[in-house]
């Protein structure tokens, strides 16, 4: 799931089932994708134990890319997208945070890091010196959805080893 919003108490949900009150894709591992709105599906059910959403972003949504123009407009777009629905769901007790990772060894960074130059050129940019790994933004999004981040909404957490303080081509 890309990104998705769960609330017993938008619609009155049973106990272990809360009603989805929106879902920006569900992505599937064939590589099918599904958009889903409250519009589509106003009472759908899942099974949840959070009142709490996640949105994937990009530290591509933070600034300029001459490469990832497209990309990191719709980045961009969820991290406003995550300020306006803390600020609307928020009275619900629903908090709605985003991560914006920086270059992680996932299949869509593979050119990058099974290549030697550029993965050189690539952890220049990183002040940690590696790329991330998917643990990395594991761990951030478990804060997010954990009671330790209780208090936290609207907010994008930047997990980039650093990128974005430093300047260089993967940044």
């Amino acid at each position: 799931v890309n990104s998705q919003v769960t609330d017993s108490n938008l619609a009155g949900g049973d106990e272990g089932t809360d009603t989805l009150v929106g879902v920006e894709a569900l992505q599937f591992g064939d590589g099918t994708e599904l958009t889903l709105s409250t519009e589509d599906s106003p009472e759908l059910q899942v099974n949840t134990y959070t009142d709490q959403a996640q949105y994937y972003s990009s530290i591509a949504g933070l600034k300029g890319h001459g490469k990832l123009g497209i990309y990191g407009l719709s980045k961009a777009a969820n991290l406003q997208l995550v300020r306006n629905l803390a600020v609307e769901w928020g009275r619900h007790n629903v908090r709605v945070n985003c991560l914006a990772p920086g270059l992680v060894r996932t299949d869509m960074a593979r050119a990058l890091w099974e290549d030697a130059d550029a993965h050189a050129q690539a952890v220049e940019a990183y002040p940690l010196g590696r790329l991330g790994e998917p643990e990395d933004i594991a761990g951030a999004a478990v804060f997010l959805a954990s009671d330790a981040g209780r208090f936290v909404t609207g907010h994008t957490l930047v997990v980039d080893g650093g990128a974005t303080v430093m300047s260089g081509r993967y940044t």
